[in-house]
């Protein structure tokens, strides 16, 4: 019997998005609801994952975790939440989702131009929304902005952290690979500004970028000129991983990179790269200078030659965080505990 086994034995729903299926996770949100799932599991609540693109499969027990996979559509879910007894949703990134009169949380991993599908944000009606339910957010720079935006009382809104997936804690830093930029090729992931900062510094030859972005934006105009930019720097375009192999890139990276134009919920490469033990360079707005340790070095904006200082510097030396600093907050259980904390928030001042 685990240490978690005896606590109530609560029914938890964890809702994702359309955006992609969480049973083949292509996004940070979907691996951190899976392993949210895991967690909750393992301390004893009996958990639902539910994912938001239909499909004509019956309902499916995860591999991962014990977990029950379900999918609903808008108009499915609340009966789907009612059939099986569900006493607290987690909705992550839909404020508007209807889960009927339940106890629910809301994790935000995005700035609130990520909550619709749609891109608008209606904020009356968003914070008319937010006084009914208990607002989270992934990092406490998202989880200030909102109370701020949305003039909530201070501290109305928690930080639940998201886990890392443990593969990266198994996984130990060797270097000798260069410098790897392992996330999507964006305009707002300031591919352009890390090219331009590589350049400024001569290191473009020994960057890898990764040839990653959104399933349905391979074909956009912007991710080819962006894939073009790099073959033309003389930098390295290579496949997309999977998360063994993303540990692996980290583990033989002398430097990786993450550079955000836009302001970032948290960012979960600066972590994944930090438990493998690589150094890291940040960049950018958002929550990316909290998922920054020390000794590795954030710049408050993507400016080129503040970003070509910093690579240049962090190569230069061998000092790296603790993995231990990370892994008491990002690793699954200090995440889990923190999602546990805000659900019984939820159950204790809702009245439903």
């Amino acid at each position: 019997m685990s240490q978690h086994s005896r606590r109530s034995p609560l029914t938890i729903a964890i809702v994702g998005t359309e955006l992609a299926s969480v049973l083949n996770p292509t996004g940070g949100l979907e691996r951190v609801v899976q392993l949210w799932s895991i967690g909750l599991a393992e301390r004893g609540y009996r958990v639902l994952l539910v994912d938001r693109r239909p499909s004509e499969q019956p309902p499916r027990s995860a591999t991962d975790g014990g977990a029950t996979v379900l999918s609903a559509d808008d108009d499915d879910l609340g009966p789907l939440l009612d059939a099986h007894g569900v006493d607290v949703v987690v909705c992550n990134n839909r404020p508007f989702t209807s889960v009927g009169r339940r106890v629910r949380v809301d994790c935000f991993h995005n700035y609130p131009h990520g909550w619709d599908a749609s891109g608008i944000v209606d904020e009356t009606a968003l914070a008319a929304q937010l006084t009914r339910t208990t607002p989270t957010a992934v990092s406490t720079a998202l989880a200030d902005h909102i109370v701020h935006r949305f003039g909530l009382r201070e501290g109305a809104v928690a930080t639940t952290p998201p886990p890392i997936d443990p593969i990266f804690a198994a996984t130990s830093h060797r270097g000798g690979g260069g410098i790897l930029f392992p996330n999507r090729l964006m305009e707002k992931k300031g591919v352009r500004s890390t090219l331009a900062a590589l350049e400024r510094a001569g290191l473009t030859e020994r960057a890898t970028f990764l040839d990653y972005t959104t399933p349905f934006l391979r074909t956009s105009a912007e991710f080819v000129e962006l894939r073009q930019l790099i073959v033309d720097a003389g930098a390295t375009l290579a496949p997309p991983c999977t998360p063994p192999q993303l540990a692996e890139r980290y583990a033989a990276a002398d430097l990786v990179i993450a550079v955000a134009t836009e302001p970032e919920g948290l960012g979960l490469v600066p972590l994944e790269a930090q438990v493998v033990g690589a150094p890291l360079v940040t960049a950018g707005p958002g929550g990316l200078a909290e998922a920054t340790f020390p000794p590795n070095l954030h710049c408050e904006t993507a400016e080129v030659a503040e970003l070509a200082v910093a690579i240049t510097a962090r190569l230069a030396s061998p000092d790296v965080p603790e993995r231990s600093a990370v892994l008491d907050r990002y690793g699954v259980e200090g995440a889990t505990a923190h999602l546990v904390a805000a659900i019984n928030r939820a159950r204790a001042t809702q009245g439903v």
